[in-house]
């Protein structure tokens, strides 16, 4: 008689079932303990991303911060000019004088400039005349980009023009008072944008970063600053505000969003491990009583 049957009271051979049912019972417990560990696994790796995420916006917020700040302390420049054309003393050496105290503030300013009805009259230092001049007809007369659109503050740019790439304020300037006041002109301040850059701390750091100007009527621009392969990559985003426009500031980190904390393939390990030592312990449980019977079936023939 195998191990797997034994006699029945009225002495026929009953197949024992224990067996199937232990291996049942392990199997179904190795199952659901495995499933335990997935979602303490998934749960760790929506924690460790949680945690990431929230880094990279910690971080975004601090280089938008500084990305405004800079920005703000640069265009206070040209309210210094429209001041300055305020007083009236608008002779060349006065104004040289004044630009130079202006750009001895901030070391991220290529040039200041004035211009009056669309004819450019000023600018500091005076080998920017022949950027300006350039600048002015890139997409249009000089006149057009010279003279003021708006009365609010505007910002052109990213430009790229030569090795540098700028960013170009232009502030409608008016003397006068009530209703003698008269527009007299453009106040311009160039601003160097790999040093605002730079001083914001875009560089370097575990998130990689990208600038855009924010999309309009459905259209997205590409990326002036970074990849836009990190607008691609589930980015955190936040925006940077502009006179007139936004720019959209994204991170990613540099190796990619984590799928668990760094000790996660321990964890995973020790409870694969105790699945399986569950399972077998549960075989154990279950099958100790065909065991038995199997051991009380072969003392009873012997």
């Amino acid at each position: 008689m195998s191990p797997a049957t034994w006699k029945a009271d009225n002495g026929s051979t009953v197949s024992d079932r224990g067996s199937v049912r232990s291996y049942a019972a392990a199997g179904i417990t190795l199952v659901v303990l495995l499933g335990v560990v997935r979602g303490f696994d998934r749960a760790d790796a929506e924690q460790a991303r949680k945690m990431q995420e929230r880094a990279a916006l910690e971080h975004l917020v601090l280089v938008q911060s500084r990305l405004e700040q800079g920005l703000h302390r640069r265009l206070a420049l040209a309210e210094g000019l429209r001041a300055f054309v305020g007083t009236g003393h608008l002779s060349r050496s006065s104004f040289r004088a004044f630009a130079r105290g202006l750009l001895a503030r901030d070391e991220g300013i290529d040039y200041v400039a004035l211009a009056r009805n669309g004819v450019l009259r000023h600018a500091y230092p005076p080998a920017a005349v022949s950027g300006i001049a350039g600048l002015a007809s890139a997409r249009s007369g000089p006149s057009d980009r010279l003279a003021p659109r708006t009365p609010a503050l505007t910002i052109a740019g990213p430009i790229r023009l030569g090795t540098r790439t700028r960013l170009v304020a232009r502030l409608p300037v008016s003397t006068g008072h009530g209703p003698h006041r008269q527009t007299w002109g453009i106040a311009i301040v160039a601003m160097n944008l790999d040093a605002l850059l730079e001083d914001a701390g875009v560089r370097g750091g575990p998130f990689q970063l990208a600038l855009r100007v924010a999309p309009e009527e459905g259209r997205r621009r590409p990326a002036f600053f970074g990849s836009d392969l990190v607008f691609r990559s589930d980015p955190q985003v936040i925006e940077v505000g502009l006179p007139g426009r936004t720019w959209e500031l994204a991170a990613a980190p540099v190796g990619g969003w984590t799928s668990g904390s760094p000790m996660a393939w321990a964890w995973r390990g020790g409870g694969v491990l105790l699945a399986l030592l569950g399972a077998i312990l549960m075989w154990f449980l279950v099958d100790a009583p065909r065991r038995l019977r199997v051991a009380v079936s072969t003392a009873t023939r012997s």
